[in-house]
């Protein structure tokens, strides 16, 4: 059986950030910005998957998220 080497992630080595908004809940997300790309995770899961969205469609997620877009109904 032939075991090759896991391929690292596109993400790996990036620097991350979350918002200084962020309350320490647990309940955060975190962002990488490279070249073409911005990556977005899970910051409870920082070795779990990540998601990866051009510049322009991460600038329409933060407008959806600024509108309520995403909201949860009460």
């Amino acid at each position: 059986m032939i075991h090759e080497p896991p391929t690292p992630s596109p993400a790996a080595g990036l620097t991350w950030v979350k918002s200084s908004h962020s309350g320490g809940g647990g309940n955060c997300v975190e962002v990488a910005a490279s070249g073409r790309q911005y990556y977005i995770r899970d910051s409870k899961d920082p070795h779990g998957p990540t998601l990866a969205v051009t510049p322009q469609a991460f600038v329409e997620l933060l407008r959806g998220a600024a509108a309520g877009e995403f909201d949860s109904p009460v």
